[in-house]
Order: C-alpha cells, then structure tokens, then sequence
C-alpha cells in the first residue's frame, strides 16, 4: 500500500542522482549548462519563484516566443507559464501552475541544435494544450507545415513521484504522450528516445497509466478502495500533439508528434521548491533533463 512514508522513499530515490548507474558527467559543462537554463528560466520567472510565472516576461496577454531554426525539430513549451482552463463541460474554470523549467531547457537545448521553438511567455488567458483553438497552435502552423520541419516535441513537466503500482520503487522520470495512432515516425523515434532514457537511467513509460495523489503524499481512491490512475498519453483532442500530428498528415509526410512528461527533478524548479533546496542534485537533475532532452532531438533530426 503507498501510505505517506512510501512516497517520500520513492521521491528520495527519485532525486538522488547518486544512486543512478551513470556515465561519468562533465562537471564544468554541467555548471555551465546549469546557469544557462537557471538565466533563460529567469525570462519567465524573472525572481525564481512560482509566482512570477503567471505574468512572466510578457507585456501583452497570450505573447509568444517564436523562432524558426534549421534543424528538422520543433520544440514546444506551451505551458512554460501559468494558464487558465475553460472546460468544455460543466466544470468549472481553473488557473494552473506553469510546468516550471521547461522554458529554460528547451531554450537551452534550441539554442544548441538550431531547433524551432515556440513558447508561452506570460499572461496566458487559455490553456495551448486544452482549448481546441489557440494563438500558440496558429503559431506552430507555418513552422509545421515548412518543408524542413518534420518533428514536433511538446515539452512538459510532470509531478515527482509518478508510480504505475503500489509495489514500484522507482518513479518514472519520463513518460512519452503518443497518442492512439501514432504515426510509424513517431513509434521509431519513441523505440531510441527509451534507449536515451536507459543509458542515463532514467525510467521512462509511454502512455503511462499512473496513480494519483491529493497533495504529494495521499493516494486517491475509487468508491471501491481501489486506486485513481491517470493515462498520461496526450491524446485529447485539444493537445499540441495532436494538433501537430493532423498538420503533419494533412501535407502528407511521415511526422514525429510526441509529449516528453519530465519530472521535475530533471527541470529547474523555483527557489521554495524542496529539490532546489538541494543544489548539488538540482544541478545534476537539471544537467540530465538537457543531456536527454538534447539526445531526442538528436534522433528526430537524424530520423528525418
């Protein structure tokens, strides 16, 4: 049974790194890459703390950061900030947190590959993953729909501590969203993203059914005493996954559409967070977040 104790031995565990079989880390290219994604994180979260993503750097509502690279790849962070959600049934409104540190990474990782990259910037009055339309979708259209670009990784931040089973006692640090119908790009691409994973290792599912918790400790239960889950597989219809996914095969080209769920021990987290408490496996966490994130585009760009 996951009482409170468990979960805390499964974060533990989580995040830190020293129990991870690792290849050796370059120590001064961590500290660099470090406070290069600490300094891009500030654009958004200009005093690290997990307030100032609601504003962030934006100056008008829903602005966007927008670049188109050479590279084959399209990396979004349309949750870099917080955002509202309009639910299209009778629930009602609600403003969620940003996926915090993964402006910083993805910025960091276009910046070393040349990838495309379009990002929320502050001010959000909808949510780019949920509602059907959405000014951050029209802009990942024309970048889509260039002849060069023919990969699209949505870069997300999932809670610590996702486990699949009462009896897991490692947590995963990925889950990969592929949708129902993925394209046969996309299932490749997913085959060598895993083996990424494995080398770091770093546990990773692909639409993973997951347990949720109330809080950070409190599993949720069904009336019958069995426990909640959650598929994360972005395949709602309103996801930049799938929004990507239909771009990509109304112009009829074999298209990498995928969500990367990162646990927020591998993405920079704000100064009250516990793991930043911790600066020696933040910086790890964070070093490894960019090493995989880097190596998936890799392989998209070499896939095309």
């Amino acid at each position: 049974m996951i009482e409170a104790a468990f979960r805390q031995s499964v974060l533990e565990r989580q995040e830190n790194f020293s129990t991870y079989k690792l290849p050796k880390l370059d120590d001064l290219e961590l500290d660099e890459v470090f406070e290069r994604i600490r300094t891009a994180e500030r654009i958004v979260c200009p005093d690290e703390t997990r307030e100032a993503y609601q504003v962030g750097g934006a100056t008008e509502n829903n602005e966007l950061l927008v670049i188109q690279g050479i590279n084959p790849v399209l990396l979004t962070a349309e949750h870099a900030t917080s955002r509202i959600r309009y639910f299209r049934d009778e629930r009602p409104s609600r403003q969620d947190p940003a996926d915090q540190g993964t402006f910083g990474l993805s910025w960091v990782t276009r910046q070393d590959t040349d990838s495309s990259i379009v990002a929320a910037l502050g001010r959000q009055t909808g949510d780019a993953n949920y509602d059907i339309d959405h000014p951050l979708k029209e802009a990942m259209r024309p970048i889509i729909c260039s002849p060069e670009v023919m990969a699209h990784l949505s870069v997300h931040r999932m809670f610590r501590g996702r486990v699949a089973t009462p009896c897991d006692e490692q947590a995963f640090n990925i889950i990969f969203g592929i949708g129902d119908r993925p394209s046969e790009a996309t299932k490749d691409f997913i085959d060598k993203a895993k083996e990424v994973a494995k080398k770091y290792d770093l546990r990773s599912g692909v639409n993973q059914s997951v347990i949720q918790f109330g809080g950070d400790t409190t599993p949720k239960r069904n009336e019958d005493g069995s426990f909640k889950t959650i598929i994360l597989a972005a395949k709602g219809p309103g996801t930049t996954r799938t929004f990507s996914q239909a771009a990509g095969e109304s112009i009829n080209r074999p298209f990498i559409a995928a969500q990367l769920e990162l646990a927020s021990s591998i993405l920079l987290q704000p100064s009250e967070h516990g793991t930043r408490r911790n600066f020696e496996r933040q910086r790890a966490g964070v070093y490894l977040g960019y090493l995989f994130l880097r190596e998936c585009v890799s392989i998209a760009a070499t896939k095309i």
